[in-house]
């Protein structure tokens, strides 16, 4: 074999909660951006190497990774230089929690409580979804921090015996834009 083996590899683009992927072993299953190898003979794959390089911060962040591999036959590939950018979430990405969540009387109303009575993160925290399961924002997440208000309201009267309902109001900040966002009940 006198054909060195060509590397492909695409440039791409990633949300930030998926950034982790891109630093797997590349035999691992979840690993992001595996190149296209074509070669007339085995081995290519076995003998593949990456290298990165890792640039900018939460806001702006570029990795630019280098490919190269050899055949069976010793033949070195190409070089390939392959950019990938990481985005920062941005608003549109959040969900906030359930409007109405039916609680037991005297459960407690912050959110791990809530998630812990319903199972459902989707009821006690805002989230963004990854591969369609929520993540909730239980503090800052890639670029957003969210926090929220609430006003509890007496749920009957005077002799509820401290039943309440809850209008919990939540904000959210984006540390790259510098920006936060309208209040969302």
């Amino acid at each position: 074999d006198k054909y060195p083996p060509v590397i492909i590899c695409p440039d791409f683009e990633v949300n930030c909660i998926e950034e982790p992927n891109l630093y797997l072993p590349i035999n691992s299953p979840d690993f992001i951006g595996y190149p296209e190898i074509q070669d007339n003979c085995s081995g290519a794959e076995e003998n593949l190497n990456m290298s990165y390089l890792e640039t900018g911060n939460t806001c702006n962040k570029v990795i630019i990774r280098r490919w190269q591999t050899s055949d069976q036959s010793g033949n070195l590939s190409n070089e390939c230089l392959q950019t990938i950018r990481v985005r920062p979430l941005s608003f549109s990405e959040i969900f906030i929690p359930n409007p109405l969540v039916l609680l037991e009387c005297k459960t407690a109303t912050d959110p791990a409580s809530i998630v812990a009575a319903t199972g459902d993160v989707r009821d006690g925290y805002a989230f963004v979804l990854i591969d369609g399961e929520p993540l909730p924002l239980t503090g800052q997440v890639c670029n957003i921090v969210g926090s929220y208000t609430d006003l509890p309201i007496e749920a009957c009267g005077p002799h509820c015996h401290g039943n309440i309902k809850v209008i919990r109001t939540w904000q959210f900040i984006d540390w790259c834009l510098g920006i936060v966002s309208a209040p969302v009940t």
